[in-house]
């Protein structure tokens, strides 16, 4: 890990250089969804592009904690900005194995909907270097991934319902 990201606060999905945004919709309370964001082990079950996380600071998870996060071709390093429990999940990326990002932040709300939860996934990027030439196609492959990675939780959250 020897690429240092430049951290960010939440706010920077406000003024991010790049920023992806999806949502879906789960047929379940935010109660029931909150355990795919707030168990590191869930996430490799549900977002297709994680291989694994892994909590890298003592204690129970919360505010300031860091974790250590496999994705296909890509390790990174982030620390929680927030932990909101069933409302919002956010994290900083302090560190990444490749380079081409200068800060990156993402936040994920639950909000309740007659029918479930909305769940809105944010990604705020600034590319760094020779990467910044390619700002549209980045913006294309992190919008296809963060789609495909949310189609899971609606059949994670299925499987995972307490009766």
């Amino acid at each position: 890990m020897a690429h240092a990201l430049r951290p960010e606060d939440i706010s920077f999905v406000d003024r991010a250089p790049l920023l992806v945004r999806q949502q879906v919709e789960v047929p379940a309370p935010p109660q029931e969804v909150w355990p795919a964001f707030a168990e590191a082990g869930a996430w490799a079950e549900w977002f297709a592009a994680v291989e694994s996380v892994q909590w890298t600071s003592p204690g129970a998870p919360g505010v300031g904690s860091t974790r250590r996060v496999t994705l296909k071709g890509l390790e990174v390093e982030e620390r929680l900005l927030a932990f909101d429990e069933a409302e919002r999940f956010s994290f900083t990326v302090l560190e990444a194995s490749r380079r081409g990002f200068g800060a990156m932040v993402e936040v994920m709300t639950l909000e309740p909907t007659a029918g479930g939860t909305l769940v809105t996934y944010r990604q705020a990027v600034e590319l760094a270097g020779i990467a910044r030439l390619f700002a549209p196609l980045v913006k294309r492959q992190l919008s296809s991934e963060l789609a495909t990675g949310l189609a899971g939780l609606p059949g994670w959250v299925a499987n995972h319902r307490v009766a």
